[in-house]
């Protein structure tokens, strides 16, 4: 990940997102018939930090309202993928933010694809689920659930990280 954005970036994206389901993000060569592209689908609350080692801009973002998805072509795809939300506290609020797992996939031409997770129930079990944080692959037209692994890597803690994305 960058070591630094800057507070401009931040707003500028957040405003872009906020409030509005997010357009499928297309990660493939233009002119791929519809027939041959590969969809992957994930809640709000699960952020792409890499796409194969690479960085995949508007793959994340914090103010994102509903799924995201993203378009690909067939193929092997390593998803470093972490939880992030927002917890309402009465008068305050916590960012809760996970370090990434491991999502594979392995995109057939056509397939449709969900990375999911156990939601929490409340900010106790969210707290420890963003400790130890898994979750799946499922595919949609089998229902095949492959399990997310262990990335070994770690963000940075703490406010600043968590809201300008500067996890090294």
């Amino acid at each position: 990940m960058p070591k630094r954005f800057s507070l401009y970036f931040l707003v500028s994206a957040a405003g872009a997102l906020a409030g509005c389901a997010a357009t499928p993000l297309t990660l493939h060569e233009p002119g791929l018939p519809a027939a041959a592209v590969a969809t992957i689908v994930l809640p709000e609350q699960l952020e792409v930090a890499t796409v194969n080692g690479r960085e995949i801009e508007g793959a994340s973002g914090m103010m994102t309202r509903g799924d995201k998805t993203l378009e690909l072509a067939p193929g092997r795809y390593e998803l470093l993928v972490f939880y992030r939300e927002l917890w309402e506290l009465g008068d305050g609020h916590e960012i809760l933010r996970s370090d990434p797992a491991l999502f594979v996939v392995d995109a057939a031409a056509g397939g449709r694809y969900r990375l999911d997770y156990d939601r929490p129930a409340g900010i106790g079990s969210a707290r420890k689920m963003a400790q130890e944080f898994t979750g799946w692959v499922e595919n949609l037209a089998t229902g095949e659930r492959i399990a997310a692994a262990e990335s070994g890597l770690q963000f940075r803690r703490g406010l600043v990280p968590a809201l300008t994305f500067d996890d090294t």
